[in-house]
């Protein structure tokens, strides 16, 4: 369903449910057609600046601090902001009656066990190269990216 129809369709039970984030689902109004919202740390929120690392070893040393010392500080600062963006639209979410549910790793766990044969389905057929890339990913963000549920 295309973002534009996403509202009319919850409305008209062509759809029930979607995939967004609390603070899309209370913008977009789509809280007055989804009485539930599962929170299950799937989405991570990143911004990219990009600087050729020819261009980057034109910049002088006090230059460079200052520039990762300030995406340092950009990066703390959105984070903090859509954690209280996310904070704000779930009080909101369920002060108007909305039910809000927290995966336990032993859900997330359970999911992954019946998930598990659509990769075994796909390395069959594809290969394990992009699955092998995909579990790399999730361990290696896992080990450093903060909790935010």
């Amino acid at each position: 369903v295309a973002w534009s129809e996403l509202y009319t369709a919850l409305a008209t039970r062509v759809v029930e449910g979607t995939k967004n984030s609390p603070q899309d689902v209370m913008t977009m109004r789509f809280n007055e057609h989804i009485p539930y919202l599962t929170l299950d740390g799937h989405g991570y929120m990143a911004a990219f600046w990009w600087v050729s690392d020819a261009r980057w070893h034109t910049y002088p040393d006090d230059l460079k601090a200052a520039l990762t010392g300030g995406l340092a500080q950009l990066a703390a600062a959105t984070r903090a902001r859509v954690k209280d963006a996310q904070t704000a639209a779930l009080d909101a979410f369920t002060q108007g009656g909305g039910t809000v549910m927290t995966l336990t790793p032993g859900n997330t766990a359970a999911f992954a066990r019946a998930a598990a044969p659509v990769y075994d389905w796909y390395i069959e057929t594809y290969g394990p190269t992009w699955p092998d890339l995909i579990r790399q990913a999730v361990t290696a963000c896992t080990a450093n990216v903060e909790d935010t549920r």
